[in-house]
This record gives C-alpha cells, structure tokens and sequence, in this order.
C-alpha cells in the first residue's frame, strides 16, 4: 500500500493488490471529516479484494477532529465547491491509469456519499455507492442522467436523512 499519490495534482491515498494488476479503479471519497485513518483503511481493504483503490484528499491536507461537526461543517463548506471539479480530474486519472482495467467505480460516505452520486451524474461511473449521502437533495433534478448502477445505503433511524427523503 502507498501512503501517499499525486493524481493528476489531486493528492490523495492509493491503495493497490498485492497481486500484479491491472486491476478496476475504484474512488474511495472521504466523509466530512476529510481523509482520515478510517478512509484510508476502507481503501486498502478494497484493495485487498482486488481494487485499485484512490481515496483523494479532497480537503487539500486540512482535517477535522472526529466528533468536531463545527470544523467538519466549514471545510465541506469551503472545499465542496471544488469537489466535484477535483473527483472528474481523479476519474480521468485512475481511468487511464496503467494499472487500472479502464473500469472505475465509486463509494463514498457522508459527504463522500453525495459526491459519488455528483461524480456519476458527470461521469461514466462503472458503478457508484453512497453510503447517507447527506444533502444529495441538491442532485434530484439531475439524477437522471446516472447510468451507472447505484446501491444507497441509508438507515431509516437516520434523522440527517429522513426516510421520506431516501424514498
């Protein structure tokens, strides 16, 4: 496993099999912590299963403590705009990677969860996981255009995410 990667001046965590490859990519995306410990450690577990794993630092080195929401809520105000913009250039990137099969899917958490159904909308996701995608209300109008697989998880006891929004 490498602890650090510059894709395409997205620096981040890549995760690789131990086998050789090439292998499918996959974008692991952070919660609103940033990319933390628990994020890295998902990327090398798909790894371990045989994924190219990239989890990018979409917060360009800043972090919050875990349980600090006040801190976690400013940088996913302050780097959210750009998210989208990045997560296309690390798609690109893992795409033509050469140790990547040219399929590329996504997973992501929280935050992470709302990006990775952004990314599908704007790219050709092989398939794409969200994980209570909080504030994925912003791309109902634009949900449409996935053509991608989706698999939503979602807890119904989830007050952030009301059933009836899930619905």
């Amino acid at each position: 496993m490498e602890t650090s990667f510059d894709m395409v001046s997205i620096s981040g965590y890549l995760a690789k099999p131990y086998d050789n490859g090439p292998w499918p990519g996959l974008i692991v995306i952070q919660e609103w912590w940033g990319l933390d410990p628990q994020t890295k450690s998902i990327a090398d577990r798909f790894a371990v299963n045989g994924y190219l794993a990239f989890a990018p630092d979409l917060y360009h080195g800043e972090q919050a403590k875990l349980g600090d929401a006040q801190k976690a809520a400013s940088l996913v105000q302050k780097y959210a705009p750009e998210a989208p913009s990045d997560l296309e250039k690390v798609f690109d990137a893992l795409k033509n990677h050469p140790q990547c099969t040219g399929k590329v899917g996504s997973v992501g958490f929280c935050f992470g969860g709302r990006m990775s159904l952004a990314l599908g909308i704007t790219r050709p996701l092989d398939a794409i996981c969200t994980f209570y995608g909080g504030g994925m209300q912003q791309f109902f109008d634009q949900l449409g255009r996935l053509k991608s697989p989706v698999l939503g998880l979602f807890g119904d006891k989830d007050l952030s995410i009301p059933v009836g929004t899930v619905e």
